[in-house]
Order: structure tokens, then sequence, then C-alpha cells
């Protein structure tokens, strides 16, 4: 959280066309700048950016060597975007969100639904609720923050979960009623008359839930007990803050068969970033602490057998912007470079548009080098839904119910982001969305500002919605079953203690790691 300078991350280095794009960025960012000793070299190629090779902060080493085996990709300047903006556009008034700020880039972050056309939900939430209903057995887990991140419908109210990082604390533990509180309580919430008024039942409602929750907490907290549970070896001694969130995620993770998932989301944060002076150094060593917690996380992964089967996006706040001031630091700006990590993520690749220019010579360079993003979340999350399960163009709007302003054929399908995805990378110069059999203006029907049109609906091209749906020759899944057995007691896990590892294109569970 903070904002991370994501342009000190991901940096571009040679084979630019005949540009000294590296020399450009040095420019650009002046005190700031990373020396080409302080990177790592990756190749690009293929990626349609404006240099087949970039580099990755040295401190990144790790996230370096996972992209050169092909299992992380980068995100170029993805942001929070209501449409497609440069700077001729009144994007202060068309962004439709309070740039530049924690609270609200944040949160919008965290909701991907710019217009609050879902309000009070977020990305995480939608994902599982539309997953909760085509049969999955979901669980929405923060790791002491990010819960707005996964909150999902009212209707569905399906709970989202504290992982426990310390032991939880025992509620009424100097009663003054006796061992028989909570049943007490219970009992007391749980029958409701004709009588009942709204407030008094949505009252025993969550209370009801709150206590359910609290006592499935001291359940798995006991079970962390249990050799089938152990993590001894993942040292527990003069650990981070960061580090106690990875070990408890990871541990978990190892509890799935017992929780009876099979799609899940988890929230972990990283704080620190939000640099206004003498910047490189701390964000330097704050980039080194991610690093090599992600590792130590992943080799969990590898060892319980999932790593094939989960997805790992990092973002953040907002990207810093690429000049700085007179503090040596940077302030906060917009669009940023991410990466997505997985065992089954296409990687060696750079998804999105990096800026052809660092400087104002760019039609995204606003405001001292604030760049407005190329790539909107949408983008990312439509290929990890489709992934995950969600395959039809309705649920996907119902997931990401902004999406109708961005070009379908813009849009990262799970193929793109996976190497086992399903669905073809759609091609905007050879779309046929109307089937006559010619490419042409109407194929984007509907048009550059809608992805699909129902209801009648009319776009600025005139575009009906008398289109089949897109989804009509969908790829199809057939939901898994959860497991339905405890594990059986051992010191390490088996293969039958592993509910998945055979769901194949079913993905579990996304990790998102906002900094």
């Amino acid at each position: 959280a903070g904002g991370a300078d994501s342009f000190n991350m991901l940096v571009p280095m040679s084979n630019c066309n005949g540009r000294d794009v590296f020399a450009e960025y040095k420019t650009a960012r002046g005190a700031v700048a990373l020396d080409a000793n302080q990177l790592l070299n990756i190749d690009a190629t293929g990626s349609n950016q404006v240099c087949d090779t970039f580099a990755i902060n040295k401190e990144y080493l790790d996230i370096k060597n996972m992209y050169d085996a092909g299992e992380a990709l980068f995100v170029a300047n993805a942001g929070v975007l209501n449409k497609p903006l440069t700077k001729y556009d009144d994007y202060i008034r068309e962004s439709k969100v309070q740039l530049f700020a924690h609270n609200t880039m944040q949160g919008e972050n965290y909701k991907c639904d710019i217009n609050d056309q879902a309000a009070g939900t977020g990305i995480g939430g939608r994902l599982l609720d539309q997953l909760n209903r085509l049969g999955y057995h979901t669980s929405a887990n923060e790791v002491e923050s990010g819960g707005g991140m996964l909150k999902g419908s009212s209707s569905d109210n399906n709970p989202v979960w504290e992982v426990p990082v310390n032991d939880p604390q025992v509620l009424d533990k100097y009663s003054t009623v006796g061992d028989d509180m909570l049943d007490i309580v219970k009992t007391l919430n749980s029958i409701s008359t004709a009588d009942d008024g709204l407030l008094s039942q949505t009252w025993s409602m969550m209370t009801s839930k709150s206590l359910f929750e609290y006592e499935k907490s001291l359940e798995y907290a006991a079970l962390f007990e249990n050799p089938e549970f152990d993590m001894s070896h993942w040292s527990s001694n003069d650990m981070d803050k960061l580090e106690k969130r990875f070990r408890a995620m990871a541990q978990y993770i190892k509890m799935r068969g017992v929780r009876n998932v099979n799609r899940e989301f988890f929230v972990i944060q990283h704080d620190g970033f939000d640099s206004h002076s003498e910047s490189v150094g701390e964000v330097n060593a704050l980039f080194k602490e991610s690093n090599n917690n992600l590792k130590q996380f992943i080799d969990e992964m590898k060892l319980q057998g999932v790593w094939d089967n989960m997805v790992i996006v990092m973002g953040s706040d907002f990207g810093r912007s690429i000049s700085p001031h007179s503090s040596k630091g940077t302030d906060h700006a917009w669009g940023g470079n991410y990466f997505v990590l997985g065992g089954k993520v296409k990687g060696k690749q750079i998804l999105g548009k990096y800026p052809e220019h660092l400087s104002k010579q760019s039609d995204k360079w606003i405001q001292r080098g604030r760049i407005i993003p190329t790539t909107p979340w949408e983008y990312v999350w439509h290929g990890i839904a489709q992934w995950m399960g969600v395959l039809d163009d309705h649920d996907l709007s119902e997931v990401l119910p902004n999406m109708k302003n961005f070009r379908k054929c813009d849009m990262f399908t799970d193929r793109d982001l996976f190497v086992n995805g399903q669905f073809p990378t759609y091609d905007c110069a050879n779309m046929d969305e109307d089937n006559d059999g010619v490419t042409d203006e109407l194929d984007l029907c509907p048009g550059t500002l809608q992805y699909f049109v129902d209801n009648g609906l009319v776009d600025g091209n005139g575009c009906s919605g008398s289109f089949p749906p897109s989804s009509s020759s969908s790829p199809t899944k057939t939901p898994i079953d959860a497991p339905s057995f405890n594990p059986t007691l051992s010191t390490s896990p088996t293969s039958s203690n592993l509910p998945f590892q055979d769901i194949g294109n079913n993905g579990f569970p996304a990790e998102v790691f906002p900094l």
C-alpha cells in the first residue's frame, strides 16, 4: 500500500527500433532513475512493446528468474479507468474518480466498479459470488487487510474470512453469565417472528453470522496444532509483518480440504510505499522484502502441490510520477506496472502497453509525469475470471460491471494469461462479431465504448443488440465437487489429501498482493 514506484520495477532497456529509450528513461526520472547495474535484463521479444529488451529491478531477482522460466508476466501501465482516455480528453471529469488520493484509488482498485453499478462490493467478492452460483465451493479470505475487495452481493451473503495471523482472541473471556453465554446469545438471535422489525432481524442475522465465523476461527486455530497442517519447516522466529501474513496464508491454504473449498481469493498487503523523499533506497528495500517473502511462499505452494492451480496478482494504489521533485522522491500518480505469477501463467511476456515516450511527447503524460493508464484492471480480471470458471458474457459483466466501456477485443482472455486457457485471444483486426463474414467497423459493435449490447440498447455507432452473445461458442466446464473429507493425520500431506491436484484449467486460488 502507498503507491509503489513501479516505473523503477520495470524499465525499458535496449533493442528499441533505433531509439535509446533507456537514456530517455534516465532523463525523465532524473534523481530517482536507476543505473544499468541496478537492473536485470529480460527478453520482451514478441510483446509488441517499445523495446524488445526490458529490465527488472535487481531486488526482484526471484521474479526475474520466474519470468525467464515462463511463470511470470508483466502488465504494463495498468490502473483504474472508466474508459480509454488521453491527455486531450477531460480526464479529470471523465475518470469518474478522485485521482491521486490513497483512499479513493485503493478503493477503486478493490472495487473495479468505477461507476458503482454494484455498490458496496469488490472484484473478488463478485467473482466468488458468480463462482458460488455456478456450483463451486468458495471462500473470501483477508489477511489483516483488504476486506473491501472481497465483499460480495448482500443477496448472496457470502462471508469474508479473517485469516488468523495471530491466535484469535477469546470472546467474553471473563463472562459474568458463565460458559453458556455464547449459546444464550445464539438462541436469542436464532428465531424470528412476524412481529420482528427489519432492524432487529438484521441485527440478529449479523450477530449470528459473526458468532459462526468466530467459532470457525477457533476451530481452525485448534487445527493448526494438527500434524497434518504443521508449518515448522517455515521458521516462525523473528518474522516481519509481511512474512507472518504469508505464513498464515500458506497454512490456511494447507487446510483447504477441511474448509471444503475449491475456489478462493486472498488479499495480502505490503505497506510503506508512499515514497515522497529519498525514495530509491527505501523502495528498493521494500521490493527486496516482497521478493524474498514471495519466494518463500511460492516454494511452500509447490511443496503443497497447488502452485499450478493458483495465480498471484501484484497491484498498488497507483503508480508514481515519472518526474521527481526536489526531495528526490515522487508524487502520487496513476498508471503503473505490475506482475502476475503462477505455475500455469503464460510467462515471459509483457501485456498491456508500456508508454512509447516517457516525456510530454506521450499522449498519456499529464501533470509532471503522471501517466494515464492504457490497461484497465478489467482486462486482467476478465482473463482470470474465465480461468477460474466464469465463462458466460453476462456472468462476466456481473463480475466486471464496467467492462462494457471497453472493446471486447482488447480484453485479456484466459489464453492470454495462462498456458492452459481455453478462450482464444481476441483480435481487433480480425473480429467478426456479427457473423457476416466481413471484418468491418460494425464488428466493434457495441463499439469502442461498449463491450456488448443487450435489452435493445444502442451505442454511439448506431449498433443495436441484435447480435448473438459471444459466449454461445464458449468452452464449457463442469464445476468439480468440493472436497468432502477431513485429511488423514500424517506428518505431511499425501496426494490423497490434495484435492486440487487434478482440477485442470480451473484456477485456485487468486492471490492479490497490493503494494
